[in-house]
């Protein structure tokens, strides 16, 4: 008697759901692909009246998708007559520990923050990140020191003006990386979907370090997961782990694969001291994260991909001027051959 009870009570329960979602002009079926599609997206809230645990506002979001395949494995390095040129902005210093996970947080580290110029792809001038601003960092309390505006650093160092930027390719969605969203008034803006959801919805945690109103009016061109060959030689790799959506950018060179992480670390994360190696072997997962072997697993493809590794805030990779050349180390183990095939 006590199951058929239940069970009548489950009946009225579906026939409610059922009613509810026909009110608002859905199957259950369409429900259900909305329910795992948000899942799938990182969104993590859906937004039905009666369901939704959340009242952060609904985003609209238009999907502009670049052209690319999402493959499991990038396809092997060929040569391109491409470089990377580093825009440093900021002079800062922030506890080690902020990239070495449970690791010298009593030392400060000296960092740059800026913006990374990709030459040479016929006919499209390319930015990784906006470039930073002193009044973020000052605004939220971050000693530092400006070395030059980033408008400044990209006229000085490339010779370009923002207006003459085609393409900008955000690593992730942090204070420090797109501040200056706005002045790329001709740029076709690329971001993982998963970090744009995160920028509107983020965790608790890291709401800090998320500033929505940066890209507020920026109509982003959106991608999911890897994209190969968004333009010759040049792919997206999805990294998560620091954010929820943070990718690389594989610049293929004529001295090797150079892929610029978009993961807040610096070299040390890639080649652990002796010391930490019998924890770390291969790579120090990053000291900020929302998943910790997210984090591991992208730094470890990272390596595995490349030949040259830019990370975002070592002042050493911006000192050493252009990459590739004779003064950058191989810090990754790319091999030669790869075996291609789709990810299910």
């Amino acid at each position: 008697m006590w199951r058929i009870k239940n069970r009548s009570k489950s009946e009225e329960t579906q026939h409610e759901i059922k009613k509810e979602l026909k009110n608002l002009g859905l199957e259950r079926r369409d429900f259900l692909k909305l329910a795992g599609a948000s899942v799938m997206g990182g969104v993590g809230t859906l937004f039905l009246p009666g369901i939704s645990k959340g009242t952060v506002k609904t985003q609209t979001f238009t999907d502009m998708e670049a052209d690319g395949q999402t493959v499991s494995v990038l396809p092997a390095w060929k040569p391109y007559p491409y470089t990377v040129t580093g825009l440093p902005v900021l002079d800062a210093g922030v506890p080690e520990g902020f990239f070495t996970y449970l690791m010298n947080y009593d030392k400060i580290l000296p960092i740059y923050c800026g913006a990374f110029y990709i030459s040479g792809v016929k006919g499209k001038h390319i930015l990784v990140d906006s470039g930073p601003t002193k009044k973020d960092f000052t605004d939220k309390g971050y000693p530092c020191k400006e070395i030059s505006p980033c408008e400044k650093q990209l006229k000085d160092m490339v010779g370009l003006t923002p207006k003459d930027i085609d393409v900008v390719i955000y690593t992730h969605l942090h204070h420090d990386h797109n501040p200056l969203a706005k002045i790329y008034t001709n740029a076709k803006q690329i971001v993982q979907k998963t970090d744009w959801n995160m920028l509107h919805n983020p965790p608790a945690c890291y709401r800090h370090l998320l500033n929505p109103e940066y890209m507020t009016g920026v109509s982003p061109t959106f991608v999911h997961g890897d994209v190969v060959n968004l333009f010759p030689g040049i792919s997206l790799l999805y990294t998560p782990g620091h954010t929820s959506g943070n990718q690389s950018v594989v610049v293929d060179t004529k001295m090797g694969r150079v892929i610029i992480c978009g993961t807040c670390c610096e070299e040390t994360n890639f080649d652990p001291p002796e010391a930490v190696k019998q924890f770390w072997p291969d790579v120090l997962v990053p000291g900020l994260h929302i998943d910790c072997q997210q984090a591991y697993e992208s730094l470890s493809r990272i390596k595995s991909e490349a030949d040259y590794i830019i990370t975002p805030h070592d002042k050493k990779h911006y000192d050493r001027g252009v990459c590739p050349s004779a003064k950058w180390p191989k810090l990754g183990t790319r091999k030669t051959q790869y075996r291609m095939y789709k990810s299910g």
